[in-house]
């Protein structure tokens, strides 16, 4: 499995692949206003959320930081798919918090700005996760070692 945000267990080996930090985007047209994002913009706006959880309630990295702060986002929408989160904002006053690479990959054709969030958030990393089994599998071996040398080109 490649994923963020993941916990930590004993029976899976956990390779981080490549590190990777948040940004905003918002629709392109609403962002030409007013380029850059105020605290208070940012918590005021209505938010769009990927989760492949499906919004499970649990806290992410983005609520845990704003609740450091006292502040809190007003989440419209969840989304189960993160390509599908820069053009279900297109066209609204909608803003979300996302991974750099994905908003930079789809920000031209789905017609949507990033811009920094408006707060210091820690970058995370994306990691790579086998059970301990899957090392022995020459083939699974095989594979994990593509997805490593292929994401240190990302």
């Amino acid at each position: 499995m490649i994923d963020g945000h993941l916990p930590a267990s004993a029976r899976i080996t956990r390779c981080v692949l490549f590190e990777e930090n948040f940004v905003c985007i918002r629709d392109a047209k609403r962002a030409r206003r007013k380029a850059q994002l105020t605290r208070d913009d940012y918590t005021d706006l209505p938010h769009a959320l990927f989760s492949s959880a499906g919004g499970d309630g649990l806290p992410g990295a983005i609520d845990t930081m704003l609740a450091r702060h006292g502040r809190k986002r007003r989440i419209a929408i969840t989304l189960a798919h993160v390509v599908a989160v820069s053009f279900a904002i297109a066209g609204t006053d909608l803003v979300a918090t996302v991974a750099e690479r994905i908003a930079s990959r789809f920000a031209a054709s789905a017609g949507v700005s990033i811009a920094p969030v408006p707060y210091d958030v820690e970058a995370f990393t994306i990691d790579l996760l086998h059970t301990r089994r899957a090392a022995a599998n020459p083939a699974l071996r095989w594979f994990i070692e593509l997805v490593n040398r292929v994401c240190k080109t990302l």
